[in-house]
């Protein structure tokens, strides 16, 4: 039995009568593990689903699975789970379906573009990177992909700033014009402060495009694969540096690109995403 759902997970082990192996994925860092701010509902909501996992979930399930490493130091660290009865198992991506320009086919070099991809809420960072534009080249362009409560907000910032001829705010992409998105930019941006695992990271990654990412242990699993430029989230400052140094250096970007390829399709192919549970369902019912 595999469960996701701290509240549904609790119910499901409080009652069952039978004694199958379980396997619980946990995706919802605890507040703590947060630099960012965050809306009281959501601290609410995280610290609860934090305390079932460390309080119930835990000790009636089998095997407990993390998308990186923090997660499952957390969850031995503060939760008191046995190392063992943890495995780290990114998300996965089609590495297929995102995958780099074809050789022979140039990006524009004419044009310096970065990209975010992301609900457009406070957590994510998208108003930081916004007004970090303005002390960015005026040749950068910045592409913002998603939806959510501070669209209306990012567009005041990007009129208030004198930014509407370089940020581009692009809603509900799917399929083929967000995979043109990642293959037209030169670099990718997440300022996010709370994440299970940043999925479009490793969207990212698997396009061989080099990642400005905040310097957080959530992270930690991304900036050990080499394809990364940290910042600091307290030095706005840090970001613009950051854009600046992987926008004015294509070498760089070639380097970081071929990590990031790396990364993608050793951790989180599809094949390799199946091998590992697969490889957790047969050691349990074995």
């Amino acid at each position: 039995m595999h469960l996701n759902k701290e509240v549904s997970a609790a119910y499901f082990v409080h009652f069952r009568r039978t004694r199958e192996p379980t396997v619980f994925s946990y995706h919802n860092p605890a507040p703590d593990l947060s630099t960012g701010q965050m809306a009281y509902a959501e601290r609410a909501v995280r610290w609860t689903g934090s305390r079932l996992v460390s309080r119930f979930i835990s000790r009636h399930v089998d095997r407990v699975l993390v998308a990186s490493s923090p997660l499952k130091e957390y969850l031995v660290e503060q939760a008191g789970i046995p190392a063992e009865r943890i495995t780290r198992l990114p998300l996965p991506v089609d590495t297929d379906r995102f995958r780099p320009r074809p050789s022979g086919v140039a990006a524009d070099n004419r044009e310096r573009k970065i990209l975010f991809v992301g609900r457009l809420d406070a957590r994510k960072g998208v108003l930081r990177l916004v007004k970090a534009m303005s002390g960015v080249d005026a040749d950068v362009r910045l592409t913002v992909v998603g939806r959510g409560p501070l669209r209306n907000e990012l567009l005041r910032s990007i009129e208030e700033n004198g930014l509407s001829a370089r940020v581009t705010l692009r809603a509900g992409l799917t399929g083929n014009e967000l995979l043109q998105e990642y293959l037209s930019s030169t670099a990718f941006v997440f300022p996010s402060s709370l994440e299970t695992f940043g999925r479009v990271v490793a969207e990212a990654a698997s396009c061989g495009l080099p990642v400005v990412l905040p310097d957080i242990p959530l992270y930690s699993d991304f900036h050990s694969g080499g394809f990364t430029i940290p910042f600091r989230l307290e030095e706005p400052k840090d970001l613009v540096d950051a854009v600046e140094r992987v926008v004015s250096d294509p070498a760089l970007r070639d380097r970081l690109g071929a990590k990031a390829r790396t990364y993608a399709v050793e951790n989180c192919s599809y094949p390799v995403f199946s091998s590992k549970l697969v490889d957790v369902y047969r050691g349990l019912a074995g």
